[in-house]
């Protein structure tokens, strides 16, 4: 019993020293904000209405790293405590300070979107080529690719730690929203993946997980600083590469890689569902705009009324949970567990698109080809001609009536 207490002592200390940091010094990054003026200006899509600082992201990032290295320093000072710290963390950590560089610069000066794109698909390559990649060297041992899979692990593991890294930014865009995402996942990672057998880092996840809620006290709506894209793709970055390096087999391959889509399924919908509306639109999946799934549930249950602005907020993170169960299905013992989760991320997906109007524009283009079928169909009946009605009946019509009347007349006569 002392030996676990012994061992759990410094990822709490993590917790606690990185908490408390973020607490301390998001006050002192926010003035030093206001003196240089970085803010993030209102516009047509912002939720706030006066300038707000944005390089909150800076303080996530201090306190995580002093959580790190104070829990590191723990683990090598305590006799007995199993030291977790491997070179694929050191390489997550100094891949994390990469991102949050590029996102620094873009709260700062500004960057094309192509640019910042280019600058993180490098940053995933150096991860991957350190090591830290999905591994489907045993997964792919009997398909015919089999002496490709170095390079199908290389590409999934870029694109998936693009796509995460970009889906937490887009998150970014209510109060609390992303830092709050962001704890959920972690926790949720940490503790399902553990319970799997994956070799996470505790202390990674414990310093993520609390410099997130030390920032949250300062974020929460009304919010008096924001984390920007310092704070946003340093997120996403880590929760993308957290659970890497993963290896899978015939027996884990669907059951490990549901578990992080489930626990991050709230911001791949959003990502994936913006991007491809963007592009059916003729747009860029980078342009911005105000149809993101915060901003749907926002306006369809809230009205835009400053009240509910909190219970938005809450409902999504209530999303992040439910996500996050899930995710504990694959280590049951239910027979067809994937399955079942195929089944339920189906259906969840299917009522997102369909309550929050996803699929209005299909319905209402699919409504215009049924009106415009009908009325082509009218106008080809019109064009028809009409027979004329048949000699006797016209001549009965015709000659009955005046009969009728000329009865009716000698009557009155």
């Amino acid at each position: 019993m002392n030996q676990f207490i012994y061992n759990i002592v410094p990822y709490f200390a993590a917790l606690a020293v990185s908490g408390g940091l973020a607490l301390a010094l998001t006050p002192y990054v926010r003035r030093l904000a206001i003196r240089f003026r970085w803010f993030d200006v209102p516009n047509g899509r912002s939720s706030h209405s006066v300038p707000i600082p944005r390089v909150g992201g800076l303080a996530i990032l201090s306190a995580y790293l002093i959580g790190v290295v104070v829990c590191i320093g723990l683990m090598k000072g305590i006799d007995g405590v199993r030291d977790t710290w491997t070179h694929s963390h050191l390489v997550i950590l100094v891949g994390g300070g990469l991102m949050a560089s590029v996102g620094l610069y873009d709260d700062l000066r500004g960057m094309r979107a192509w640019v910042k794109l280019a600058l993180q698909i490098l940053i995933a390559v150096f991860t991957v080529h350190q090591g830290v990649a999905f591994d489907l060297d045993v997964a792919m041992s009997h398909s015919r690719l089999a002496e490709y899979s170095g390079v199908v692990s290389s590409v999934l593991s870029v694109f998936w730690i693009i796509v995460i890294v970009n889906a937490i930014n887009l998150t970014d865009g209510l109060d609390g929203l992303a830092g709050g995402i962001s704890a959920i996942a972690m926790a949720g990672l940490y503790f399902v993946l553990a319970c799997a057998g994956v070799g996470v880092s505790p202390v990674i996840a414990f310093a993520l997980v609390g410099a997130c809620l030390g920032f949250l006290y300062h974020n929460y709506h009304p919010a008096s600083i924001f984390m920007g894209d310092t704070g946003s793709l340093f997120l996403g970055y880590t929760l993308a590469a957290f659970p890497l390096p993963l290896h899978l087999t015939h027996a884990n391959l669907y059951s490990l890689l549901a578990i992080p889509l489930c626990i991050l399924y709230l911001p791949i919908f959003d990502v994936v569902s913006c991007s491809v509306r963007r592009i059916l639109e003729k747009r860029s999946p980078f342009s911005a705009d105000k149809l993101h799934l915060h901003h749907r549930i926002y306006n369809k249950h809230e009205n835009g009324q400053p009240s509910g602005y909190k219970k938005t907020i809450h409902r999504l993170y209530g999303l992040a949970i439910a996500s996050t169960f899930l995710a504990i299905i694959p280590l049951t013992n239910i027979e067809r567990s994937t399955l079942l989760i195929s089944v339920i991320v189906a259906i969840t997906t299917m009522v997102l698109l369909l309550k929050y109007g996803y699929l209005n524009p299909l319905f209402e283009a699919w409504k215009r080809h049924r009106a415009k079928k009908h009325l082509l169909s009218g106008s080809d009946v019109a064009d028809k001609k009409v027979a004329p009605p048949a000699y006797s009946d016209f001549h009965s019509s015709r000659s009955v009536a005046p009969v009728n009347k000329m009865k009716e007349e000698k009557l009155s006569v």
